[in-house]
């Protein structure tokens, strides 16, 4: 891992504002059958049910699917290709027996036991003691894995099988769960990611003709959908051990703050790797210009003796000021991770405004933006999955409702159910009805947001009149 996959990744969740070409909002279409809400009411879940749950760490067995013995067969020259047929192809397009293998694969398999033991701890404390510099080889495999999960539901779905597809809905939204609870906003920007693939499996499922109207079974989960505290907290760990052995309240030897000043240089990407003697230029310009103020801030700030701070090597002065600096405004930052959206993305626009007006020049400001990760994109990716679930939420409610009265609503209230907010606004989605049996439903972008398919979303969706299992 480093600092600027880290950045991909946040940014990977951002959309630059529509174009005159570009719709500013992300476009779904659904085309679902009229299904009532039937008793047991719960009995299509979409996690895995606590009679499935056997004691275990879900890590070790989703490490073992990536085996090569079990992953090795996606690592052939044209299984991307074939891959992107499986996903995209129409059901009754699909190459069934070129898949066929994928029902009994060991990959999945091992993913499935995963999903289904009573925790995941990925043993990674250690680990992220090296830092920026920690490595995650292991994580974009299981969006292979969560896509492979895919490729077999829409198998069963072709094969007349939705409760084997929802089961495989099951395993891709535990698998992500688990994932985005890992400690690094990187864990939770793919896990995200991997429940997205099973939401839009689970669309797939609705489409069916013999799907379950889940909409019950979909408020019956944890809100929010995906845990952040985790991810925050690793993260919160990075910088820190960037810096062993720094002192914050008495002088170190010369010799380790030369040692710290490597690791500061190669931090900032001036010092290569491969010459750990190479010296500290960055570091030596930020003494030049900021050893005075870094020295005072420490007497006056963090009251330390005027004695104790003058025998401290001037390393050590400057990068407790960096330091200081970059966990003050990190703080500002996450302390509006867990808000409710609006109140969440109203305080990070004010502190990244706020960010903006600091020259950029050396000081002591230097570390933070360079290293700070980009927490509005990863607040948005956060609160996804639970805009996912309240839009098909609100779908099959629509499903029910054409079933039992055989055209849609004028309007949501009318529906009668207890719907679903859109986190982002903290009201239910906008709906209009476009015909007897078609509408479109609004996940509009946050209060102070130019829309943007990032932010907002369409579902343009058909509900078909069936008559017993038949359309």
């Amino acid at each position: 891992m480093s600092i600027a996959w880290l950045v991909v990744c946040a940014l990977g969740f951002q959309v630059p504002p529509a174009s005159a070409e570009t719709p500013a909002f992300q476009l779904v279409k659904v085309n679902v059958p009229a299904r009532p809400i039937e008793p047991p009411v719960l009995s299509h879940r979409v996690l895995p049910p606590l009679e499935e749950i056997t004691t275990g760490n879900a890590a070790v067995h989703f490490a073992t699917a990536m085996a090569p013995e079990s992953y090795g067969f996606t690592r052939n020259a044209d299984f991307s290709k074939k891959l992107d047929l499986w996903l995209n192809a129409p059901l009754d397009k699909l190459p069934k027996d070129e898949m066929r293998f994928l029902v009994n694969s060991f990959m999945l398999a091992e993913a499935e036991r995963g999903a289904r033991k009573s925790y995941c701890d990925w043993q990674m404390k250690d680990r992220l003691k090296d830092g920026v510099a920690t490595l995650l080889p292991e994580l974009q495999a299981y969006r292979m894995i969560a896509s492979s999960l895919r490729a077999r539901a829409r198998l069963h779905l072709a094969d007349n099988k939705p409760d084997l597809a929802l089961r495989d809905v099951q395993t891709t939204l535990a698998l992500g769960r688990s994932i985005a609870d890992g400690p690094t906003l990187i864990h939770h920007l793919v896990g995200v990611a991997v429940c997205q693939i099973g939401f839009n499996t689970l669309q797939e499922y609705m489409k069916h003709r013999d799907s379950a109207n889940l909409f019950w079974s979909l408020g019956y989960m944890p809100g929010p959908f995906v845990s952040f505290m985790t991810a925050l907290e690793g993260e919160r760990l990075f910088i820190g051990a960037e810096f062993p052995g720094l002192e914050r309240d008495k002088p170190i030897s010369q010799e380790q703050a030369r040692l710290l000043s490597v690791r500061f240089e190669k931090l900032m990407g001036m010092a290569s790797p491969s010459t750990p003697s190479a010296s500290p230029v960055f570091l030596t310009g930020l003494a030049l210009t900021g050893y005075t103020d870094a020295k005072e801030y420490l007497v006056r700030v963090k009251k330390l003796p005027l004695q104790v701070v003058e025998a401290m090597p001037v390393a050590q002065v400057v990068l407790l000021r960096q330091l200081e600096e970059y966990e003050t405004i990190r703080d500002e930052i996450f302390k509006a991770a867990m808000l409710p959206v609006p109140q969440a993305l109203a305080i990070l626009r004010e502190t990244d405004s706020k960010l903006k007006k600091i020259p950029q020049t050396m000081g002591p400001s230097t570390l933070l933006k360079l290293v700070l990760p980009s927490m509005t994109g990863v607040v948005r990716a956060h609160h996804r999955p639970d805009r996912t679930i309240a839009a098909l939420r609100t779908i099959e409610a629509l499903r029910h409702h054409v079933a039992r009265h055989g055209v849609l609503p004028e309007n949501l209230e009318s529906i009668g159910f207890p719907l679903p907010v859109d986190p982002f606004t903290q009201k239910i989605l906008v709906y209009k009805k476009t015909g007897p049996m078609t509408c479109t439903l609004d996940g509009i972008a946050p209060e102070g947001e130019t829309p943007n398919q990032s932010n907002a979303i369409r579902y343009e969706i058909t509900v078909r009149a069936m008559l017993g299992n038949k359309e």
